[in-house]
């Protein structure tokens, strides 16, 4: 899906197990650079993949995310299906092996595990937390037999787990763009005015606080909680978020 699209369903996703109803004045806030014509565009997109639905069940017409839409998204972005509190270690290993015909430098078979968000090792080496995703497994099967090896463990026997995996960059980059967004985000909302109040320049930040959170999350797995446990969580960041700027601006 495209930003926009992954934008407006990430707003309506459920917080907290609650369904979220959204006006079209919410809508228009987090998609600024679309025309009104646009904004109906993409609503009509998604109405018709229903993946959201809209009603007029007090008077004014208001939009919800579907089952469908739910699912999709949780394919997008791993992060909000996964819960790494319970998580036990348990790791797929995928080990390549010798290269088919039909992929002679597993170039599709790594941009697919990497976009799954698995973790590269090192040079053929990716490690998926849990049960490799079913597109995956798939593919594998269908394309890469001999090709691929998958193990699965839940002990390390050697080498620290922290170092190996807490410390790779690409979690210490999340870690600080969640850490920044926690930041700018607990700024904002103590000096939010009422909606009709909103100065360009605050319509702004609260776009640009939100856009990056939706990209910092679409590549998040998950696991920082479980190596970095004090810093700051994607999808604490995203509740509390949409709970401050509904309570802010009267968006209830």
């Amino acid at each position: 899906m495209k930003l926009n699209s992954k934008k407006l369903l990430l707003y309506l996703y459920p917080l907290a197990g609650e369904q979220r109803r959204a006006s079209f004045d919410q809508i228009k806030l987090f998609l600024p650079d679309l025309t009104e014509a646009g904004r109906q565009s993409l609503i009509r997109l998604l109405a018709t993949k229903e993946f959201i639905f809209t009603d007029d069940l007090t008077g004014k017409q208001r939009l919800t995310i579907s089952s469908y839409g739910q699912t999709q998204l949780e394919l997008d972005f791993p992060v909000l299906k996964m819960n790494r509190s319970t998580w036990q270690g348990q790791w797929s290993m995928l080990l390549f092996l010798q290269a088919p015909a039909t992929d002679k430098n597993f170039r599709y078979l790594r941009t697919l595990v990497l976009s799954h968000r698995c973790l590269a090792l090192k040079r053929g080496v990716y490690l998926y937390p849990g049960e490799l995703p079913s597109t995956i497994r798939q593919t594998l099967q269908k394309t890469y037999r001999s090709a691929v090896m998958v193990v699965h463990f839940d002990e390390w026997k050697f080498g620290d787990e922290q170092i190996i995996i807490g410390q790779k960059a690409s979690f210490k980059d999340t870690v600080a763009i969640y850490s920044g967004i926690g930041e700018e985000l607990e700024r904002l909302l103590t000096k939010l005015p009422n909606y009709k109040s909103l100065s360009r320049g605050q319509k702004q930040q609260i776009n640009s606080i939100f856009d990056r959170l939706v990209i910092a999350m679409a590549d998040d797995i998950g696991l920082l909680p479980n190596y970095f446990p004090h810093a700051p969580d994607g999808v604490a960041l995203l509740n509390q978020f949409k709970q401050g700027i509904d309570l802010c601006l009267n968006f209830q």
